[in-house]
């Protein structure tokens, strides 16, 4: 269930100005996204980012409902562990036009 997109990981640039400041690599047989700053935090005192990301999961590694299913979120040396229920019952919807 990964969207094509989900390939597309994209540098963080400023909205103001268009200016890179991370590039990002995205390794998608590890299913790691690392962000490399560049010298643009350094001009400033304080540099604040805020990254939203949406998960999917890829239905050939749980094919089947499962619980606890464990995601970890590194930023530099914190990590952050979350649990999750997945229900992967798919109902299907037939719809005829007549």
């Amino acid at each position: 269930m990964n969207p094509e997109d989900i390939k597309n990981i994209g540098d963080i640039k400023d909205p103001n100005n268009g200016e890179t400041i991370a590039t990002a690599k995205h390794d998608t047989a590890n299913n790691l996204i690392t962000y490399t700053f560049t010298d643009y935090v350094d001009r400033f005192n304080s540099v604040q980012m805020g990254i939203n990301y949406s998960i999917y999961m890829d239905a050939d590694t749980i094919p089947v409902s499962k619980n606890d299913v464990e995601f970890n979120v590194t930023i530099g040396n914190d990590t952050t562990r979350l649990l999750q229920t997945f229900n992967t019952q798919i109902m299907f919807l037939e719809i005829i036009i007549l």
